[in-house]
C-alpha cells in the first residue's frame, strides 16, 4: 500500500479470519460465490447480528477471487478519509491503484472538485491496475450518512470496470440506483430470511460446536423464538451457560418473552447479570471505545489489570471479536451499542469523564479529538485541532476538520487564531466568501496581537485569494506584497510567488515577472521538495512558458524534476509531461514534444473525469506538435478530439479558450466558414462572461480570419494592425500564436513581399535571438511560403533555412489516408494537391516539379478520384480539409 496512506487504519483493509466456532454455510457461500461471476453488486442487507460478515468473508476465500477488503465505519463519512480508505482497500490488490485520485485528494472540496469527479479519476485507474476478475467489499456500510457519498458509490457502481465485483454488507437497504440493476440483472440479493439459521446449522451450532445438549424440542423452541437470528442463537447459548454456572436447571427457554423486540434486551441482560461487579463495570467504561487495547483500556476504567480482563473477554468470544491475533479487540457493535445505553442510563456522570480520560490516552489525534470534543475538554480539543488541522487539509479531509470545528463554542475559535485560519480555509472551500474572509481577518488580528509573523502572513495569504476570485486585483496585489513580507510555509510562498508572476503579467511588468519565478525556483531548489516543484509545474500556465523567463523557469523545473523523481502517476506527474511536451515544442525538439504530450495525454484520459479541461489543453498542444511535424492527418486525429468537446469548453479557463482558438482557425483554414463563426462567438461570450488574460488578441486574429473568407481584405488586414500593436504590449498572447503570421500572409496572397516580410521579421528574429523555433513551426505547410521568402531575400536566411528543413520543405511527404473515400493519396499527388491549391495551372505545376503537363493531368485525374470530387475548386477545398496547406 502506498505510504501516502499510511494514516488509513490497516485493520479495516484486513478480510476477518474464519472462527473456530464457526458454522460452515455452502449453500449461501456458494450462492455469493456464483453470483460475483454473473452478477456486478452483490448485496447482504440485514439487521445486526444476521452473520452478514462472515458470511461475506467466507464467500470471499471460498471464491479465490482477489479480494479488496474495507469495513466502514462512521469517521467514514468524511468523503476523504471514505476515497482514501476504499484506495488503500483497492492497494491490498493492485499496489499502484489510486495513485492518481491521492494525488487530487489534497484539493477535495465541495466548490470544485467533488467526490464524484474524483471516483471518475478512480474508475479509469483501475481499469488497467486492477487483476481479472477481482471482488471489493464495502462491510458495514449503513454507518456512512452523507448523501454525497452514496452519490458517488452510485456512479463508481454504474461505471464499474469490467473485472471488478462489488460485495456490500448492510443493516438495511442504500440509497442507491438498486432498482436500475435489477431492472438489468445486475443485482445479487441476500436479505434477513436468506441468512436465518436452519434447523440443522442451528444443531450444529448450539449442540456440536459449543456442546449445549440441547433437546429436539428445545432446539425447535430456540430456533422458533429467534427465528434462526444467528445473534440470538449464540445469545441464548451464552445465556444457558451463565445459568449452567449458577447451578439452574434450565427454564431459560420457557421464559423466553413473547415480545419479539424485547428479544436482545432479555437475552443480553441474561448474559451481563451475573458478571461480577469490576467486570460489568471494565465494560461500561470501555464501551466508548473504538479499539480495545490494554493501554487504553487501563486508562479509561483505572485498572491496572486491563489486559487480563480483556483476555478474559477474549476467551469468551461473545462480547469481544477481532480480525486476527494481531490487531485490538473490540465490542461486537450489538453489545457496544447495549453497553452505551447501559452507561448513559446507569452513569450518566461519569460519561464525561471517560472520554476526557480516553482522549488524554488516545494516541491517533483524530480519536483523541473525538473523545476530546465528547468530554466538553475544549482546551485539550482546540490543541489537538490546532496540530492535526493542516496535516487533515493536505489530506482531503475537509468535512471533518469542519465537523470538529462545528463542535466547538464560537467563543473558543475566537480566542484561538490557528482554529481561525482553518476556518477560513473550510469556509474558502465550501464557497462561503464572506465567511471566509470574516475568519481570516480575524486569524491575521490575533496572530498579529501574539507576534506570530508566520501566522500572520498565512491568514493574509487566504485573504490575497479571496480577494482575486471576487475579481478585487488592486486589493489583491497590496495584499500578497504585504504577504511576502512575512515568512510563510514554502507552499503558501511559492503559491504568493505566482500569484505576483501573475500580477507581472496583467500589467506587463516582465522584470518584476522574471524576478517572481525566479524566486518560486529557488525556493524549490533549496527545499528540494517534489511537492514544491510539482506545485511550480501545475501553476505554470501557457502564457507564463511562452515568455522567454517563463520558458527557463519551466526547464530548470522539469529538470528538477527529473532529479527528485516526482510520481509519474500523478496531478504533479501530469503537470510535468504537459510542461515538457510545450516546453519542447517551443525549443523546436518535435519528436520528443509528440513522446512527452502523448504521455501527457495517456495521464490526462485518468484524470479527465476530475479536471477536464487539461484534457482539452493537451489535445490542442498534441494537434499542434503534428501540424509543426507535417502529420496532418494525427493532427485532424486529435482535432476531432477536440472537436468532440468544444460543446463543453464554456468555463472560464485558459485551456477552454485555446481550444477554441486552434478550432476555429483551423476551421478558417479548411473553408469551414461557419463553423470557425460559431467557434468565435463561442470565444467572445467567453470574454464577455470574465476577463482572461491574453483572449484580445486570439479574438481579433480569429475575427480577421473571417473577414478574409469573406473576401474583407481590407478590414482583415485593419484588423490584424490592431492584434499586432496590442500582442507588443501583452507578450503572453503568442501562446495563442503570432497576428504577425496570418498578416504576413494575407500581405504574400496580395503580391507584397516587402510587407509581408516586415510583418515576419519580429518573429523570425525571436526565433533566433531566443532559440524558439516553435513559434514558427506551429504553424505547419501554411508558413512554408513565407519562409521561402525570407531565405530569398536574406532574412535571417539560415534560420529560414533550418525552419524549412524542419517542416520538412522538398522532402517527399508521408501518405495522407482521406476519411471520407479510405484512399491514400501518395507524395506526389500531395505535391501536386498543394499547388493546384495554392492556385498554380497545370503549367506551373509542370515547372515546379519538373514533370510533364500530360504527368499532371494523369495526377490530377487520380487525385479527383480518391477525392471523389469532379473540379480544381473542390479539390482545393478538400487540401484545405486536410490540412495540406
Amino acid at each position: 500500500m502506498s505510504t501516502a496512506l499510511a494514516w488509513v487504519v490497516q485493520t479495516k483493509l484486513q478480510l476477518p479470519p474464519a472462527r473456530i466456532e464457526q458454522i460452515e454455510r455452502p449453500q449461501l457461500t456458494n450462492a455469493i460465490c456464483t453470483a460475483l461471476q454473473q452478477r456486478r453488486l452483490v448485496l447482504l442487507a440485514a439487521a445486526a447480528g444476521a452473520g452478514k460478515t462472515t458470511l461475506a468473508a467466507a464467500a470471499c476465500r471460498a471464491s479465490a477471487m482477489p479480494t479488496a477488503w474495507l469495513t466502514l465505519d462512521a469517521d467514514d463519512s468524511d468523503q476523504a478519509l471514505f476515497l482514501a480508505s476504499l484506495i488503500a482497500a483497492l492497494q491490498t490488490i493492485a499496489p499502484a491503484c489510486g495513485a492518481a485520485t491521492l494525488s487530487l485528494l489534497p484539493q477535495l472540496d465541495t466548490r470544485t472538485l467533488t467526490l464524484r469527479r474524483l471516483i471518475g479519476v478512480l474508475i479509469n485507474e483501475t481499469l488497467s491496475a486492477l487483476p481479472t476478475p477481482c471482488v471489493l467489499v464495502l462491510d458495514d456500510l449503513h454507518v456512512l450518512s452523507d448523501p454525497a457519498l452514496f452519490d458517488a458509490l452510485d456512479y463508481f457502481i454504474e461505471h464499474l470496470p469490467p473485472q471488478l465485483r462489488l460485495l456490500i454488507t448492510t443493516r438495511h437497504e442504500p440509497p442507491l440506483g438498486l432498482a436500475r440493476l435489477r431492472a438489468r440483472g445486475q443485482l445479487a440479493e441476500l436479505q434477513l430470511a436468506d441468512l436465518r439459521f436452519s434447523a440443522a446449522e442451528a444443531a450444529a451450532l448450539l449442540n456440536q460446536q459449543l456442546g449445549l445438549n440441547l433437546s429436539p424440542a428445545e432446539l425447535a423452541q430456540a430456533l422458533a423464538y429467534t427465528e434462526g437470528w444467528p445473534a440470538g442463537l449464540r445469545l441464548i447459548a451464552s445465556a444457558i451457560e451463565q445459568q449452567a454456572r449458577r447451578g439452574d436447571s434450565g427454564g431459560l427457554l420457557a421464559a423466553l418473552p413473547t415480545i419479539e423486540s424485547s428479544a436482545f434486551a432479555f437475552l443480553s441482560a441474561e448474559v451481563l447479570r451475573d458478571l461480577d461487579e469490576e467486570t460489568y463495570d471494565f465494560l461500561l467504561a470501555t464501551s466508548i471505545l473504538s479499539e480495545l487495547t490494554p493501554e487504553l483500556c487501563a486508562a479509561v476504567s483505572g485498572r491496572s489489570d486491563a489486559a487480563a480482563v480483556l483476555e478474559q473477554l477474549r476467551l469468551r468470544s461473545l462480547f469481544t471479536v477481532a480480525d486476527d491475533a494481531a490487531t485490538p479487540l473490540r465490542y461486537h457493535s450489538l453489545f457496544a451499542e447495549l453497553l452505551r445505553e447501559r452507561l448513559a442510563h446507569e452513569q450518566p456522570q461519569r460519561y464525561r469523564e471517560l472520554h476526557r480520560r480516553a482522549a488524554r490516552a488516545c494516541i491517533q489525534p483524530e480519536r483523541a479529538i473525538g473523545h476530546a470534543l465528547a468530554a466538553t475538554d475544549w482546551e485539550h480539543a482546540t490543541s489537538l485541532i490546532e496540530q492535526s488541522g493542516p496535516r487533515l487539509l493536505g489530506q482531503g479531509q475537509l468535512r471533518r476538520l469542519a465537523d470538529w470545528l462545528a463542535a466547538l463554542p464560537d467563543v473558543q475559535i475566537a480566542q484561538s487564531p490557528q482554529l481561525l485560519l482553518l476556518q477560513g480555509r473550510c469556509h474558502w472551500q465550501q464557497g462561503a466568501l464572506a465567511a471566509a474572509e470574516q475568519a481570516y481577518t480575524a486569524a491575521h488580528q490575533g496572530f498579529v496581537a501574539a507576534n506570530n509573523l508566520v501566522g500572520a502572513g498565512e491568514a493574509l495569504a487566504g485573504l490575497t485569494l479571496l480577494a482575486v476570485l471576487r475579481g478585487q486585483f488592486s486589493t489583491g496585489a497590496q495584499l500578497l506584497e504585504t504577504a511576502l513580507c512575512h515568512p510563510t510555509s514554502p507552499q503558501t510562498r511559492i503559491l504568493l510567488l505566482i500569484g505576483r508572476a501573475r500580477f507581472a503579467l496583467h500589467t506587463c511588468s516582465w522584470p518584476q515577472f522574471a524576478a517572481a519565478l525566479a524566486e518560486a525556483l529557488d525556493l524549490c531548489e533549496q527545499t528540494h521538495s517534489p511537492q514544491l516543484v510539482g506545485q511550480l509545474l501545475s501553476m505554470l500556465g501557457p502564457l507564463m512558458i511562452v515568455l522567454p523567463a517563463g520558458l527557463a523557469c519551466a526547464e530548470r523545473a522539469i529538470e528538477l524534476a527529473q532529479t527528485l523523481q516526482i510520481a509519474a502517476h500523478s496531478v504533479h506527474g501530469l503537470a510535468l509531461e504537459t510542461q515538457r511536451a510545450s516546453v519542447l515544442l517551443l525549443r523546436g525538439q518535435l519528436d520528443a514534444a509528440l513522446a512527452a504530450g502523448q504521455r501527457a495525454l495517456a495521464l490526462s484520459q485518468i484524470f479527465d473525469a476530475a479536471m477536464p479541461m487539461h484534457s482539452v489543453l493537451i489535445h490542442a498542444l498534441l494537434c499542434t506538435i503534428c501540424i509543426a511535424r507535417r502529420d496532418e492527418q494525427q493532427a485532424l486525429h486529435y482535432l476531432a478530439q477536440l472537436d468532440a468537446r468544444s460543446g463543453t469548453l464554456d468555463t472560464q479557463d485558459q485551456s477552454a479558450a485555446i481550444g477554441l482558438f486552434l478550432l476555429g482557425r483551423i476551421r478558417c483554414q479548411q473553408g469551414a466558414i461557419s463553423a470557425a463563426q460559431l467557434l468565435y462567438e463561442q470565444m467572445m461570450s467567453l470574454r464577455d462572461a470574465g476577463p482572461i488574460l491574453g483572449l484580445d488578441v486570439p479574438l481579433l486574429i480569429l475575427r480577421a480570419l473571417l473577414e478574409q473568407a469573406s473576401g474583407a481584405a481590407s478590414a482583415a488586414e485593419q484588423t490584424l494592425l490592431t492584434a499586432v500593436e496590442l500582442e507588443d504590449s501583452l507578450r503572453y498572447a503568442q501562446a495563442f500564436g503570432s497576428a504577425r503570421v496570418p498578416l504576413a500572409l494575407l500581405y504574400q496572397r496580395q503580391g507584397h513581399p516587402a510587407r509581408a516580410l516586415a510583418a515576419l521579421q519580429p518573429v523570425l528574429a525571436l526565433c533566433v535571438a531566443e532559440q524558439r523555433p516553435g513559434l514558427l513551426l506551429r504553424e505547419g505547410a501554411s508558413i512554408i511560403p513565407l519562409l521561402r521568402l525570407a531565405r530569398q531575400r536574406g532574412l535571417h536566411p539560415d534560420a529560414a533555412q533550418r525552419l524549412l528543413e524542419q517542416l520538412g520543405d522538398g522532402q517527399p511527404h508521408l501518405p495522407v489516408r482521406i476519411p471520407a473515400t479510405g484512399e491514400s493519396l501518395s507524395p506526389r499527388e500531395i505535391e501536386v494537391l498543394r499547388l493546384l491549391a495554392a492556385g498554380a495551372s497545370n503549367s506551373d505545376i509542370a515547372t515546379e516539379l519538373v514533370i510533364s503537363v500530360p504527368t499532371v493531368k494523369t495526377h490530377l485525374a487520380r487525385i479527383f478520384r480518391k477525392l471523389a470530387v469532379s473540379s480544381r475548386t473542390q479539390a482545393a477545398a478538400s487540401a484545405r480539409a486536410l490540412l495540406l496547406i
